[in-house]
């Protein structure tokens, strides 16, 4: 920022870094891992993005799976939010 009058313009100050609002994560959850304890289970673990890339509140997560889908030769999907 500067400041002018009728003579000129005066020096520029230093600087400054300010949050103006929120804005989507730069960085995806970190150590995201799968465990199938059963044939019909899945435990989904993992650990949220660093602070510095959060850019803001995080509200959920998304969590998706596919999967054959039987006698189709398809994929059928689960989705879970929140």
């Amino acid at each position: 920022m500067t400041v002018y009058n009728a003579v000129g313009e005066g020096p520029l100050s230093a600087p400054q870094e300010v949050f103006v609002g929120e804005a989507v994560p730069t960085m995806a959850p970190r150590n995201v891992a799968v465990h199938g304890p059963t044939a019909t289970q899945l435990d989904v673990t993992w650990e949220p993005p660093p602070p510095e890339s959060q850019n803001g509140d995080i509200q959920g997560y998304k969590v998706r799976a596919l999967w054959p889908r039987r006698g189709s030769g398809g994929k059928g999907q689960a989705g879970a939010w929140g």
